[in-house]
C-alpha cells in the first residue's frame, strides 16, 4: 500500500480597497480597506501610495483603515493607492483604490452692511459690517465705499477697511441721500 499526502495549499487572501472617492484639497481622506481569508487570518495591512504627483504621508499605513490629508493643487489630480494584505501562512492579496483630488471651491462671502438709516445733519453714522458671513472660510477685509454722494456735500468714512465704520452727516439743505457700499474678502481672496 503506497500512501501520497500532499501538502495543504494555501488560499491567497483577499484585498478589498474600498471604494473611489472625489475630494478636495485640503480635506481628511479615509482609505478603509479590509482583508478576508478563506483558510486562516489576516495578519498584515499595508498601504502605498502608487500614483500621484506629490508624494502623500499615510498615517497608520499599517492599518485596515488609513488616512491623509489631500494635498493643494491647481488642477484635479488622480491618486491611487494599494492595500496589500497578509495571511498568517505568509500568502498575500492587493487591491487598488483611486481618489481624485480637486482644487478647493471658494464659496464667495457675504456682505451684510445692515439697515437703512435716517440721522440729523451733524449725526455719527454708524456704519457696522459684522454680520458679513464666509461660509467656507473667514472674513479678511472690508472696504466701505461712498458710491452715491450727498448733493451738499461729501461724506469721509472713518476706519473705511474695518468691520465697524462710521461718518459724521454733512449740513444739508433739504433731505438728502448717501449710498454706502460694503464689499468684503474672504481668506481666499
Amino acid at each position: 500500500l503506497d500512501i501520497t499526502i500532499n501538502p495543504q495549499t494555501n488560499a491567497a487572501p483577499i484585498a478589498n480597497a474600498g471604494v473611489d472617492q472625489s475630494v478636495e484639497e485640503e480635506d481628511n481622506v479615509s482609505l478603509s480597506g479590509s482583508g478576508t481569508d478563506s483558510d486562516g487570518t489576516i495578519v498584515s495591512y499595508h498601504w502605498d501610495q502608487i500614483v500621484g504627483s506629490q508624494n502623500i504621508v499615510i498615517t497608520n499605513f499599517d492599518e485596515a483603515t488609513a488616512s491623509f490629508v489631500a494635498p493643494t493643487l491647481s488642477n484635479p489630480e488622480t491618486y491611487s493607492f494599494r492595500l496589500t494584505v497578509l495571511d498568517d501562512k505568509g500568502a498575500g492579496g492587493v487591491d487598488g483604490v483611486d481618489i481624485v483630488i480637486s482644487p478647493k471651491t471658494n464659496v464667495p462671502p457675504v456682505a451684510n452692511g445692515g439697515g437703512n438709516q435716517t440721522v440729523n445733519e451733524g449725526g455719527t453714522v454708524t456704519l457696522d459690517g459684522s454680520g458679513s458671513t464666509d461660509s467656507d472660510g473667514t472674513i479678511n477685509a472690508y472696504l466701505w465705499e461712498v458710491v452715491a454722494d450727498l448733493d451738499s456735500g461729501g461724506v469721509v468714512i472713518n476706519d473705511a477697511d474695518k468691520a465697524v465704520a462710521n461718518f459724521i452727516a454733512p449740513s444739508v439743505d433739504g433731505r438728502e441721500s448717501a449710498i454706502v457700499k460694503l464689499t468684503v474678502w474672504d481668506d481666499d481672496g
